[in-house]
């Protein structure tokens, strides 16, 4: 049997160890932002894709500002930061430090778009085909990921949204082959 005082330190010692516990589990990863009053440097490379892909300075900078995810690129001596907009996300590259006080170089931008739809799981093996082969050259022409599930939800994301949407028809094409007209009508968004 413990006597008083050891059992305190025990059950002190047993509840701090909870505490701890607890808080590690429940505290939010700390994210990278964008130290204020920090220089930002578009690279040419940079300009030109945003130009191409239709990003606006105000945009980058609202993701530099407040990524969703950021992932360091050791071989390239960059950070990927994310930032998640209506189905699209907007990727911005800057190179290495990350966060810096002194200047951001933005080296490149890009879009991903995704959608996600169901169809009837008695096709699912209509559209992957034997072996995968089907779904593998859906995504080689297409030029999509085509993910596609044992429930029939089908996932398609590509890094502009005519490549999803094509996607998208090319799949409703085998998941309703009676009916390509009606695809729209039968399909449920999520």
């Amino acid at each position: 049997m413990m006597n008083g005082p050891l059992w305190l330190a025990a059950l002190a010692a047993a509840s701090l160890l909870a505490y701890l516990l607890y808080r590690a589990r429940t505290r939010k990863p700390r994210q990278e932002r964008l130290p204020a009053n920090t220089a930002v440097r578009f690279t040419t490379h940079a300009r030109e894709r945003m130009e191409l892909r239709r990003v606006s300075s105000e945009q980058v900078m609202h993701v530099l500002a407040n990524p969703d995810r950021f992932t360091r690129d050791t071989i390239n001596n960059s950070v990927r930061l994310e930032r998640d907009e209506q189905g699209r996300t907007l990727k911005v590259w800057v190179a290495e430090p990350w966060p810096t006080h002194r200047e951001i170089v933005v080296k490149t931008t890009a879009w991903h778009h995704a959608t996600s739809f169901a169809i009837p799981s008695n096709t699912v093996g209509r559209v992957i085909g034997r072996g995968g082969a089907t779904i593998r050259q859906l995504r080689a022409e297409t030029g999509a990921y085509i993910g596609v599930r044992s429930d029939g939800t089908v996932s398609v994301s590509a890094d502009d949204s005519g490549t999803v949407e094509h996607a998208r028809q090319r799949v409703c094409a085998l998941a309703f082959p009676a009916a390509p007209h009606a695809t729209d009508n039968n399909l449920e968004r999520r």
